[in-house]
């Protein structure tokens, strides 16, 4: 990462938090939670689920689980349900909202046009962390595409999330449920941490299982392509298709941000000197006033064991390097982990950029005010 790109980062980063402290003033709401076993009985799911769903049909905000993370619900037909999500979040109006589904069926109706390669893609994917984005149909209000005539439409693999939009009777427009820019909860208590107060409800389904968001493709252009790599490798997509995917990371905001603590990513390939600039990179940052929090893969974790570390610094284990889709899993948790802990930086091992280890990284740059080769 340039000079430049990191004062780029700082300064957007400054203005993401200018827009968080301003929209912090919104109407306080006494938030709900309800507690929800996923393993429940479909009757046992309806019955606890009932309030929050019409109440989310009726206007209300309701955090709630996903196999990925946790989304922030409203109904998309309510104009001022939207708005409200937009200015709590602090998220720009022309950034669209995935709409979730609770069947493929329910998808269709929402688009235009339904083509072969989204077919496809459900056949295999859905219910799952993948959205595709279609034509909207004109029955989708504008405010929930970013005002454009495309629409993300996503069927989650999570029985309290389906039983909700069920419930709700209509599509739910959901992005995740955290403060625009910053990590998305994979629990309940992260968006109590991020959005208590703001919001009317919290569904609490315990950890989510995938760890970070929903692969984006837009169907609409050919070839197609990739608006946000996630849980679903391009490759895994292109299998499917037969035809390769586009990909072009354009994005310069940062996202995925702890909401205080500083993230630093240590990317280096060879292993020597991997331990040794996360060592150095850890002793700068560590001080007498200031925690830090050295987050490893399994096998880098056991070979830095053997340093004494100052008492200062906070070591969480992410995965193992062979077990990618285990380190999705644990990645946000272990950052929020880190946060709650009181760390003040956070030192991130980076990971081989293949398959979903590429979405893991590209969150993970992204995330970080520097990066150390």
């Amino acid at each position: 990462m340039t000079g430049e790109n990191i004062n780029t980062n700082r300064k957007c980063m400054c203005e993401q938090a200018k827009r968080n402290e301003e929209y912090a003033g919104e109407m306080k709401h006494d938030t709900k939670v309800i507690r929800v076993d996923p393993q429940a009985h479909i009757e046992e799911l309806k019955a606890q689920l009932r309030e929050p769903a019409i109440a989310l049909r009726q206007g209300a905000l309701v955090a709630f689980p996903t196999e990925t993370v946790y989304g922030l619900g409203c109904n998309p037909f309510d104009a001022t349900a939207v708005q409200r999500l937009f200015v709590i979040k602090g998220r720009p109006a022309d950034r669209p909202l995935i709409l979730h589904v609770a069947n493929e069926e329910q998808a269709w109706e929402l688009t235009a046009e339904i083509p072969e390669t989204a077919r496809k893609l459900a056949e295999h994917f859905f219910p799952g962390p993948l959205t595709i984005v279609l034509p909207r149909a004109p029955k989708v209000p504008k405010s929930v595409c970013g005002g454009g005539d495309k629409v993300g439409i996503r069927c989650p693999a999570h029985p309290i999330a389906r039983e909700l939009i069920s419930l709700a009777s209509v599509p739910v427009a959901a992005p995740s449920a955290n403060l625009s820019g910053h990590i998305s909860p994979t629990d309940a208590e992260e968006v109590l941490r991020q959005l208590s107060g703001r919001i009317e409800y919290v569904v609490d389904g315990g950890p989510t299982l995938v760890g970070i968001e929903s692969t984006v493709i837009d169907l609409t252009v050919t070839p197609a392509r990739i608006l946000r790599l996630g849980a679903i490798p391009l490759e895994d997509i292109e299998n499917i298709l037969g035809e390769p995917v586009l990909y072009e990371d354009a994005s310069t905001m940062p996202r995925y941000q702890p909401l205080h603590a500083e993230l630093i990513l240590v990317d280096v390939e060879d292993e020597e000197m991997r331990v040794t600039k996360l060592l150095e990179t850890t002793h700068q940052h560590a001080t007498a006033d200031k925690q830090v929090a050295l987050l490893l893969t399994e096998e880098t974790h056991a070979r830095i064991e053997r340093y004494r570390l100052p008492p200062q610094i906070i070591v969480l284990t992410i995965g193992a390097r062979a077990t990618p889709r285990k380190i999705a899993s644990q990645l946000y948790k272990c950052i929020t982990n880190a946060e709650r802990c009181g760390a003040d930086a956070i030192i991130v091992e980076g990971i081989p950029p293949m398959g979903i280890g590429r979405s893991i990284m590209h969150r993970l740059r992204t995330a970080a005010s520097k990066v150390v080769h």
